[in-house]
Protein backbone atom coordinates (compact mmCIF):
# COMPACT_ATOMS: atom_id res chain seq x y z
CA UNK A 1 0.00 0.00 0.00
CA UNK A 2 0.98 3.62 -0.88
CA UNK A 3 3.06 5.53 1.62
CA UNK A 4 0.47 8.52 1.34
CA UNK A 5 -2.45 6.39 1.95
CA UNK A 6 -1.19 4.69 5.32
CA UNK A 7 -0.11 8.53 6.40
CA UNK A 8 -3.55 9.57 5.25
CA UNK A 9 -5.42 6.98 7.24
CA UNK A 10 -3.11 7.27 10.27
CA UNK A 11 -4.00 11.17 10.16
CA UNK A 12 -7.36 10.68 10.49
CA UNK A 13 -7.14 8.00 13.59
CA UNK A 14 -4.99 10.34 15.21
CA UNK A 15 -7.17 13.30 14.42
CA UNK A 16 -10.42 11.35 15.66
CA UNK A 17 -9.07 9.26 18.51
CA UNK A 18 -7.28 10.40 21.77
CA UNK A 19 -6.08 7.02 22.87
CA UNK A 20 -4.52 6.19 19.51
CA UNK A 21 -2.08 9.29 19.74
CA UNK A 22 -0.80 7.34 22.75
CA UNK A 23 -0.50 4.19 21.87
CA UNK A 24 0.87 2.18 18.64
CA UNK A 25 -0.68 -1.08 19.32
CA UNK A 26 -4.43 0.71 19.55
CA UNK A 27 -3.24 2.93 16.41
CA UNK A 28 -2.24 -0.63 14.37
CA UNK A 29 -5.38 -2.57 16.24
CA UNK A 30 -7.78 0.73 14.28
CA UNK A 31 -6.15 0.25 11.07
CA UNK A 32 -5.87 -3.70 10.85
CA UNK A 33 -9.42 -3.90 12.14
CA UNK A 34 -10.97 -0.96 8.83
CA UNK A 35 -8.49 -3.71 6.28
CA UNK A 36 -9.59 -6.84 8.37
CA UNK A 37 -13.54 -5.47 7.47
CA UNK A 38 -12.55 -4.64 3.60
CA UNK A 39 -11.08 -8.05 3.33
CA UNK A 40 -14.19 -9.82 4.02
CA UNK A 41 -13.37 -10.59 7.82
CA UNK A 42 -16.62 -10.53 9.72
CA UNK A 43 -16.55 -8.09 13.10
CA UNK A 44 -16.66 -9.99 15.42
CA UNK A 45 -13.04 -11.60 14.82
CA UNK A 46 -11.64 -8.91 13.45
CA UNK A 47 -12.47 -7.44 16.87
CA UNK A 48 -11.39 -10.08 18.68
CA UNK A 49 -8.36 -9.97 16.70
CA UNK A 50 -7.72 -6.02 17.37
CA UNK A 51 -8.30 -6.05 20.53
CA UNK A 52 -5.36 -9.26 21.62
CA UNK A 53 -3.16 -6.29 19.24
CA UNK A 54 -4.25 -3.40 21.63
CA UNK A 55 -4.09 -5.05 24.79
CA UNK A 56 -0.34 -6.68 23.76
CA UNK A 57 -1.21 -9.96 23.87
CA UNK A 58 0.12 -10.41 20.90
CA UNK A 59 4.07 -9.93 19.45
CA UNK A 60 3.92 -6.55 17.92
CA UNK A 61 5.29 -6.92 14.07
CA UNK A 62 7.77 -3.93 15.15
CA UNK A 63 9.41 -6.65 17.58
CA UNK A 64 9.22 -9.60 15.23
CA UNK A 65 10.77 -7.69 11.95
CA UNK A 66 13.19 -6.59 14.60
CA UNK A 67 14.13 -9.97 16.25
CA UNK A 68 14.41 -11.33 12.57
CA UNK A 69 17.28 -8.82 11.47
CA UNK A 70 19.27 -9.17 14.16
CA UNK A 71 18.95 -13.53 14.04
CA UNK A 72 19.80 -12.63 10.87
CA UNK A 73 22.69 -10.30 11.04
CA UNK A 74 23.97 -12.72 13.24
CA UNK A 75 23.23 -16.27 11.22
CA UNK A 76 23.94 -15.47 7.88
CA UNK A 77 22.56 -18.94 6.12
CA UNK A 78 19.05 -17.70 7.60
CA UNK A 79 19.06 -14.84 5.23
CA UNK A 80 16.41 -14.51 2.37
CA UNK A 81 17.02 -14.15 -1.06
CA UNK A 82 15.97 -10.08 -1.15
CA UNK A 83 19.12 -9.80 1.82
CA UNK A 84 21.08 -11.31 -1.31
CA UNK A 85 19.53 -9.46 -4.51
CA UNK A 86 19.96 -6.08 -2.71
CA UNK A 87 23.29 -6.75 -2.18
CA UNK A 88 24.41 -7.79 -5.40
CA UNK A 89 23.29 -4.29 -6.44
CA UNK A 90 24.89 -2.76 -3.71
CA UNK A 91 27.70 -1.56 -6.18
CA UNK A 92 25.85 -0.72 -9.13
CA UNK A 93 23.18 1.51 -7.16
CA UNK A 94 26.33 3.17 -5.21
CA UNK A 95 27.34 4.01 -8.36
CA UNK A 96 23.97 5.48 -9.80
CA UNK A 97 24.01 7.84 -6.86
CA UNK A 98 27.61 9.05 -7.15
CA UNK A 99 28.81 7.26 -4.22
CA UNK A 100 32.87 5.87 -4.38
CA UNK A 101 33.39 2.01 -4.89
Amino acid sequence: MAVKIITDRVRRILEKNISARESDQFLSATIWYNELIDLGIDKETALKLCRLIKDNKLTSFESISRSRRKVQEEVPSLRGRNYFERHRNKTKIRKELGYPG
